[in-house]
């Protein structure tokens, strides 16, 4: 939501670059943009510790704008399989 502390994070999910983070301001505005490969987000999906339930909150709450291969569905499944098993 726009607001005084407003801030936007993008993730693209793109092989043959390395993961990597950018940051800028864009009209007062802080931008994150986050690069990651499929395999990177494969892993996030599958691996469950102490730190899950906060990053996993990206998966299951981002505003997917562009997935023309239906990445964020199979992700989400991975994520909800391995929460399954993990006792979480």
């Amino acid at each position: 939501m726009d607001g005084p502390e407003s801030d936007l994070e993008l993730r693209v999910v793109i092989n043959g670059r390395e993961n990597s983070w950018e940051a800028f301001f864009y009209k007062g505005m802080f931008v994150g943009l986050s690069f990651s490969t499929l395999e990177k987000m494969k892993s996030k999906a599958r691996s469950i510790d102490y730190e899950w339930p906060v990053k996993s909150d990206s998966i299951f709450t981002c505003k997917v704008l562009y997935d023309s291969t239906n990445l964020y569905d199979e992700i989400r499944s991975t994520a909800k399989r391995s929460r399954g098993t993990s006792g979480l």
